[in-house]
């Protein structure tokens, strides 16, 4: 890169018990240890009505989250239950604005409330849930008061929702103020309590516009569902890249391959190091051949539905495990972060699960998914691919390098043949691929190019469903090829100009490898480029799962 039903359904962001690295739990009690520590918060939501009398003493906070309308709404809506504090009538003047404002205040000396009315409008280009508004406002204001030592803390999260369907990406939203896991030395409770360490408990409730509460069972199972993804895949981002190997996320496929049922319902192939070298892989092989640690793809299909029926998805994702830029060094610094360049293969791997986990809500129009990861460590030693090399890609085109930074087309490269090869009807590929996709559309906004008009506007209508925006880039490759010309090899892998529309150009090199026969018979191709949205502030986002989970019907 350059640059089951239950009364209340609970999830765990992470137990401790669940992360592991080499069989060592990653566990909060271990002496004198750096570790992974996922975050101590309960997310529950539930499925029952809110009690009638007040128990208003057993949160430390409430916040309240939706549009306009639903928040100046909340005294008549929230009257019968006990999720009415007295105050709130008072604190709504001062959020009156229609772009939106928050406001706290305390109600004793051991609970706070907040609330939170989302901007009236949005622009055509923004969803109109306000999926980041909502992020943001929970990371600023939803924590409430810290729980002491050997005390829980219990905050609430009332939240409108116009149809229940948007409880799922309203959930994500929620989700992502509190995604991965965190890397600091703990202090060691000499008990023997587990239950001495601080909890944050967080209920989420959503409320429609009439007031009644979503308590659907089909639709609260799939809001866990997606979380669930989401912070997998933000996991697998934020985790350093001496814990997050090519080893290490062949065993994360592994898992979530028994996750999702094993063998029986998930079919699975790996290959590593020099079998692929040896089966054409030329792309993934060179990129990850001088790593200690050896470059690998990883292959999962699974049945949507009975019989032969319906569209096979390709999900391709780029799992650079960590960029140095190879030979072509990253230098000043831009090298510090690149243990999230494997954004899009956590992102398409959480989006893998979330649809077999919801296969049942996805449209009739699908009849597999299939998921392909393409891992390497673009890495330095003497074994490391250089400026100059020729070399040949699983699609039979030799390419001639001119840049070892500019790897994750490589990769994706025998990744989308790879699908070609499969039968797919559609191809989907993700990477954190460019950073001038900041420079063409933000940090929010992923750039999409597609070769179909019709599916490029399908994808960009997923991502205001979702809040996993996207916008289209340039797709005219008949302009592009030439920026790739080689007097030695079918192309280069690098641009001649960088002012030609980079990352529109960096599209073209993957599209330049779907077999020409696939694509003339009207294979569907869309390529996603996330470097921006992957991450905020320096942690993993989960984008993708949202927007693949749209795109297929199942939010």
């Amino acid at each position: 890169m350059k640059f089951p039903h239950l009364s209340v359904i609970t999830l765990l962001l992470g137990s401790a018990s669940s992360f592991s690295h080499r069989g060592l739990p990653l566990t909060a009690r271990r002496l004198s240890s750096l570790h992974a520590s996922p975050p101590s918060t309960l997310l529950n939501f539930p499925s029952t009505p809110p009690p009638s009398s007040s128990d208003a003493s057993s949160h430390t906070h409430t916040h309240y989250i939706g549009s306009p309308h639903f928040i100046t709404s909340l005294p008549t809506l929230l009257s019968p239950t006990s999720l009415l504090p007295p105050l709130l009538p008072a604190l709504l003047p001062s959020i009156s604005s229609p772009k939106g404002g928050s406001k706290s205040s305390l109600l004793d000396v051991t609970s706070s409330v907040t609330l939170t009315s989302l901007p009236a409008t949005t622009s055509r280009h923004n969803t109109p849930l306000s999926t980041h508004s909502v992020t943001a406002a929970v990371k600023a204001g939803s924590t409430g008061f810290k729980a002491g030592e050997g005390k829980t803390s219990r905050s609430r999260i009332v939240a409108g929702v116009e149809k229940e369907e948007d409880a799922i990406a309203i959930g994500m939203a929620i989700a992502r103020a509190e995604a991965g896991v965190k890397w600091k030395k703990v202090k060691v409770v000499d008990d023997g309590d587990e239950n001495k360490e601080k909890k944050e408990s967080v209920e989420v409730r959503f409320f429609l516009p009439s007031g009644a509460q979503v308590i659907e069972p089909s639709i609260l199972t799939r809001v866990e569902d997606a979380v669930s993804a989401v912070h997998m895949a933000s996991r697998i981002v934020d985790t350093p890249p001496n814990f997050m190997t090519p080893d290490d996320v062949v065993k994360e496929a592994e898992d979530m391959r028994e996750r999702l049922g094993g063998e029986s319902v998930i079919s699975y192939e790996v290959m590593r190091g020099e079998e692929l070298r040896d089966k054409g892989y030329g792309g993934i092989w060179n990129v990850g051949k001088a790593a200690p640690r050896p470059p690998a793809l990883i292959v999962m299909t699974k049945k949507l539905k009975s019989g032969s029926g319906g569209k096979k998805i390709s999900l391709v994702g780029k799992g650079i495990t960590y960029d140095t830029g190879g030979l072509s060094l990253k230098v000043g610094g831009s090298m510090v972060g690149m243990k999230g360049d494997l954004g899009g293969a956590a992102g398409v791997m959480g989006a893998f699960q979330y649809i077999c986990k919801s296969s049942s809500h996805v449209d009739d129009t699908w009849g597999e998914v299939e998921l392909i990861l393409c891992v390497a460590e673009n890495s330095i030693g003497k074994e490391a691919f250089r400026n100059d090399d020729v070399i040949t890609l699983l699609s039979g085109r030799t390419c001639e390098i001119n840049n070892t930074d500019a790897e994750g087309r490589l990769v994706l490269a025998d990744g989308v043949a790879r699908a070609c090869e499969g039968g797919a009807d559609v191809i989907l590929d993700m990477a954190t691929l460019t950073g001038a996709q900041l420079v063409s559309t933000g940090k929010k906004h992923a750039m999409i190019v597609c070769n179909d008009e019709d599916w490029e506007g399908r994808c960009v209508d997923a991502g205001k469903r979702s809040g996993d925006l996207c916008h289209p880039g340039l797709f005219v490759p008949e302009m592009f090829e030439m920026e790739f010309k080689s007097s030695v090899a079918d192309s280069k892998n690098s641009v001649k100009d960088r002012m030609n529309a980079q990352s529109s150009c960096a599209a073209h090199f993957v599209f330049s490898n779907l077999d020409k026969e696939w694509v003339e018979k009207g294979g569907k191709w869309i390529h996603v480029d996330m470097a921006g949205p992957s991450v905020e502030a320096e942690r993993g986002t989960g984008y993708g799962v949202g927007l693949v989970g749209a795109l297929m019907g199942a939010i």
